[in-house]
Order: C-alpha cells, then structure tokens, then sequence
C-alpha cells in the first residue's frame, strides 16, 4: 500500500511575503529612475494602451468592430500616403495641392457621416 502525503500548504511566511513585496518596490523604482534618466536625453517609454473590447451584449457590436476596422484602414492608408508625400516619390493628383486637399477633406467628411 501506498503512503498518502497530505498537500502542502500555500501560506507563505511573513518574513517571505514582505521580502517579496520590497524587491518589487525596488524593481519598480529602478524602473522609474531609468525612465526619468532616459527622459532627460529626450527618450519616452511608449506604454501600449489595453483594448477592453466590446462586449458581446452590446446591440451593435458588428457595426462597432466594421467602423473601426474601417477607420484603421484608413488611417494606414493616411500615413501611407503622407510617407510617400514627405519622400517625394508619389505624384499629387489632378495637378496640385488644392485640389488633393479638397478630396481628402471630403473623404473625412463622408467618414464621420458614416
């Protein structure tokens, strides 16, 4: 017959909880400090923002996802074409620059309608 060996616990220690806690208040302001350090000499840590998404209760959420894929498009196709403008390798349409200003305004104003 087998011997059974009883669970072990998951209590930890207060001695190991508060050494625990204290290395990551250091890690954190480690973290801090080359943050700022990096600040001074004109870098910027980029934190990603977290999405929550959409519920699934929400009554138009298909409309909600397709509107921002859209504008995602968009917005690629913006900075794209602006890319390819400060390069100078794209070729303005119809002629000049009042014209294409006019196009894009309108493309922006149907956007927002939507």
């Amino acid at each position: 017959m087998t011997k059974v060996r009883k669970k072990t616990s998951k209590q930890v220690t207060l001695r190991k909880k508060y050494s625990v806690a204290g290395k990551v208040r250091e890690h954190h302001r480690k973290i801090k400090k080359e943050a700022k350090g990096l600040a001074k000499h004109g870098f910027k840590p980029k934190f990603s923002k977290k999405n929550p998404g959409i519920p699934n209760l929400f009554p138009e959420k298909e409309a909600m996802l397709n509107a921002m894929q859209r504008k995602q498009n968009m917005d690629a196709a913006q900075m794209e074409n602006t890319k390819l403008m400060k390069a100078g390798l794209k070729h303005l349409p119809h002629g000049d620059l009042a014209t294409y200003a006019l196009e894009a305004q309108g493309k922006i104003v149907t956007y927002e309608e939507d």
